[in-house]
């Protein structure tokens, strides 16, 4: 086992592993070879109800996971990335990593406001990047924010609870 993760409702567990032979009935060594084109999967999925990114943005999510893996890893083991700009946040400690959010949602705004699109588009970034690192030092995690995001969606689209107003 390389490694194993939860889903967001932590209702599926995947598991990633180098197999010791095939894992497949057909003798392949995986249920999902030969691996289906991009181009194909993407033609297809709609018919099957199934909604795929295709472009630059489609892994957007796995990146954002992968970064806040990252995050974690610099603040567990800071030795390994000693001079990391990420192990110096975690160094000054929440105060700092609260004020960085700030001062990026601030930044944000005024890009937003002015019309700056770029602008926007990079402090957007950088705010996504220090929120993650906050979450990270309160003991908290990307994951558990998006398990919050998931039961609101679920609950107001099952008209359970109704949008907070504007």
């Amino acid at each position: 086992v390389v490694s194993l993760h939860v889903d967001c409702d932590q209702d599926t567990v995947l598991v990633q592993a180098q197999p010791a032979g095939p894992t497949c009935h057909r003798g392949t060594t995986s249920c999902f070879d030969p691996p289906v084109p991009v181009a194909t999967s993407a033609a297809l999925a709609p018919a099957a109800g199934i909604t795929v990114g295709v472009g630059p943005a489609a892994p957007a999510v796995g990146l954002l996971a992968e970064l806040d893996q990252l995050i974690e890893r610099r603040r567990q083991f800071p030795a390994e990335e000693p001079g990391s700009y990420t192990v110096r946040l975690f160094e000054k400690g929440l105060a700092r990593i609260a004020q960085k959010v700030g001062e990026e949602a601030i930044e944000t705004v005024i890009d937003a406001m002015a019309g700056n699109k770029a602008g926007l588009t990079g402090e957007a970034a950088d705010l996504v990047y220090h929120l993650l690192v906050l979450l990270r030092v309160s003991g908290s995690s990307l994951d558990e924010m998006l398990v919050v995001l998931r039961q609101r969606h679920q609950t107001i689209a099952a008209g359970q609870r109704r949008p907070l107003p504007d």
